[in-house]
Order: structure tokens, then C-alpha cells, then sequence
């Protein structure tokens, strides 16, 4: 099976059906980000030293090369795309506190010494899900650049 075989495949395994939304989307780039480093991993400790010694082909270098293009033209639209949706949080250091505590199973989602209300919470919480996945995003692109 060739890279873009492979790639393809990659692609036909990420989350379908109904609306797909900013957080699915950037969920399946880290999954197809995941799935390409685990890939190449499999091309260099198996088929690049082959491929090498017999053909003189670099088949880890030819394969990253085509991921890394691939890779590039799907994940830079959507990230353009979530980047410009995102707003910023105007929030008091003791509502991200709150809202950390609360994610973490040690408040209750009450009002608790000046701590954020609920609503307030669930305001911010969905920006915070968003940020956090594009930075996973981002440390997965990271990593496989290196």
C-alpha cells in the first residue's frame, strides 16, 4: 500500500454523518495527524531500510514529504476557518478557576465564594473545549514535524 493509499484510507476513518461541528472537525485532524505519525513510524522501522537497500528509494523521506502536503491542505483551511470563529473570553480569574475546579470534580457548579455561576460557565466552556482542542492540534502538527 502506497502513501496515498494509506492516506486515503486515514480520511475514510474520520467522524461522518449530519452536521459536523468545529470540534468534530478539529477532533478527525488530530485523529488523521495521529494515524499518518503512526504510519510513518511503520515506514521507517519496516519498509525504508527495503526500499533503500535494494531500489535506493528514501521511502520514509517520499512518504513524509507526501503526508505533510496532505496534512498541510486539510488541516490549514479548517484551522483558518476555527481560528476566525473563535472570540475572545472576557473572563475574572476567579470564573476560569471556577470552571477548572468544576471540570475537574472538586466544586460543584454552584455559586461558591465569588466563584462563576452556571451560566456563566456554560457561556465560556465551549470556547475553552474549542481552544483546547486547536492547541491539541497544534502540539500533534508539532510533533510530527519533528
Amino acid at each position: 500500500m502506497g502513501a496515498a493509499d494509506c492516506f486515503s484510507r486515514i480520511i475514510g476513518g474520520r467522524r461522518q454523518g449530519g452536521p459536523i461541528c468545529d470540534d468534530d472537525r478539529l477532533e478527525n485532524a488530530i485523529r488523521i495527524c495521529q494515524a499518518l505519525m503512526t504510519d510513518l513510524k511503520k515506514v521507517l522501522t519496516v519498509y525504508h531500510q527495503i526500499f533503500e537497500r535494494i531500489w535506493q528509494i528514501p521511502a520514509f523521506n517520499i512518504a513524509y514529504l507526501y503526508y505533510d502536503g496532505q496534512l498541510a491542505d486539510t488541516s490549514k483551511p479548517m484551522v483558518v476557518n476555527v481560528t476566525k470563529s473563535l472570540k475572545s473570553i472576557n473572563a475574572s480569574n476567579n470564573q476560569i478557576v471556577s470552571l477548572a475546579l468544576e471540570a475537574s470534580g472538586e466544586v460543584p457548579h454552584t455559586l461558591q465564594n465569588g466563584h462563576a455561576k452556571q451560566n456563566e460557565i456554560d457561556n465560556i466552556a465551549p470556547r475553552l473545549s474549542m481552544g483546547t482542542a486547536l492547541f491539541e492540534l497544534y502540539l500533534c502538527l508539532q510533533q510530527f514535524n519533528k
